[in-house]
């Protein structure tokens, strides 16, 4: 009976984020050293990645989402790549490599993506401006990035 009531405390304390619920907070270091809390950019769309240098899906999910970006402006949508690599010069060396221009927050330990319920690479949610998950994504096949813009599009447009 202990046992069971433990497990079941476990799975509420990493309850994942639902579609039309709100991102639980994440708040971290980005690349420079400075701290980044998602709160900040409420008022945007957000795409939020969750990703790793290992993974290979998550190169072809990060080149699509900053193109998005870059196509709609920082002012309608801010993604974040939040990186759960252990080491800040391992993530420098990849987005050298890749050209990536994008807001880079750090989970080095990953406590964040573990509060998210990540269990694949990449994740991505889509929250809105006020804060809501509207799409999560988890992994990164073909058709995923279609289904990722059109979301965000949709979101932009509203007002």
């Amino acid at each position: 009976m202990k046992r069971a009531l433990l497990l079941a405390i476990l799975a509420c304390a990493h309850a994942t984020p639902s579609r039309d619920a709100p991102l639980p907070p994440v708040e971290g270091r980005l690349l420079d050293g400075t701290m980044l809390d998602l709160d900040a950019v409420r008022g945007r769309v957000v795409v939020l990645d969750v990703w790793a240098t290992w993974c290979i899906p998550c190169a072809r999910a990060l080149a699509e989402y900053a193109r998005l970006e870059r196509e709609l402006g920082r002012d309608a949508l801010r993604v974040v790549a939040m990186s759960i690599d252990e080491d800040d010069e391992d993530v420098r060396r990849y987005l050298a490599r890749s050209s990536l221009d994008l807001t880079v927050l750090r989970d080095s330990g990953g406590a964040i993506a573990d509060r998210l319920g990540v269990r694949a690479m990449p994740t991505t949610f889509v929250v809105d401006r006020t804060g809501v998950v509207r799409l999560r994504q988890d992994g990164f096949a073909d058709g995923t990035a279609g289904e990722v813009e059109s979301a965000v599009r949709r979101l932009v447009q509203q007002r």
